[in-house]
């Protein structure tokens, strides 16, 4: 979209070379008006995410203006993006980093669960599996 910053342009630059594990990369744009007052993108599983199986979809880039925030419009984005990306076996992840509060919560209010902590080297998103006793 417009005004996005550049890892955007990289995301549809691996869907055209058919870089992701599956062909489901999408953006869902939320408008009042002309005004784009939320964002998010669909990512599909590539090389950075080893722990996403092939079908996998992951949220990342949820984003709503500061004027809109606490309406539920993320929210509501996010269950759009479940709906209409169904598939047999497929996980969606939610992976953000622990000091976003706000990200937190909202994935928690949606019904997604804490797996694990991970952690980024240089080119791969590692995750630790969160141990229950």
């Amino acid at each position: 979209p417009p005004g996005k910053n550049k890892k955007y342009f990289v995301y549809w630059l691996f869907h055209i070379l058919r870089i992701f594990k599956n062909r489901d990369y999408s953006a869902v744009l939320v408008y009042e008006g002309d005004k784009r007052i939320s964002s998010l993108l669909m990512v599909p599983a590539y090389y950075i995410w080893p722990f996403m199986s092939k079908d996998d979809l992951q949220f990342t880039y949820v984003l709503t203006h500061k004027d809109y925030r606490r309406k539920g419009i993320a929210e509501k984005a996010i269950k759009y993006g479940i709906q209409k990306k169904t598939v047999t076996n497929r996980c969606f992840w939610y992976v953000t980093d622990t000091g976003n509060t706000s990200s937190m919560k909202l994935c928690t209010k949606i019904g997604f669960e804490l797996v694990g902590y991970g952690y980024k080297s240089k080119f791969i998103l590692h995750l630790k599996p969160r141990i229950s006793l």
